[in-house]
């Protein structure tokens, strides 16, 4: 239970219901930006557009000007959180988390950006 609340483990699976209120949010595991680099970003920023589509009827959106964080679990105060815009904004966000001195995470969540929030 700890590792799956302390984690956030639970984003991606309650952001896939709207009544949680969970932004949508996707997973990238660090094996992947290694492989695919910025196919990868744009993987992950589709999904977002299509779960934002899904779950809450919000359709539109483009993968180049998309806005959103990517952030690790186990992190607290927002320490691990860095925004992004499109494709390759999220692509050094991610390689900035993975290659944090000492990091021994394995995957990322990738989240749209809800905007004006002030604490997370």
């Amino acid at each position: 239970l700890y590792r799956l609340l302390c984690g956030k483990l639970w984003l991606p699976q309650m952001s896939l219901n709207r009544q949680f209120r969970v932004p949508p949010t996707t997973r990238v595991h660090l094996s992947e930006v290694r492989q695919g680099g910025l196919k990868i970003a744009e993987r992950a920023i589709r999904t977002l557009l299509q779960l934002r589509a899904e779950v809450w009827d919000e359709h539109g959106g483009d993968v180049d000007t998309f806005r959103g964080v990517a952030k690790l679990g186990f992190s607290w105060c927002g320490q691990d959180v860095r925004p992004f815009t499109g494709p390759e904004g999220l692509l050094q966000s991610l390689e900035d988390l993975f290659g944090q001195p000492g990091s021994q995470q394995t995957s990322c969540l990738v989240q749209l950006r809800v905007e004006g929030v002030i604490g997370e």
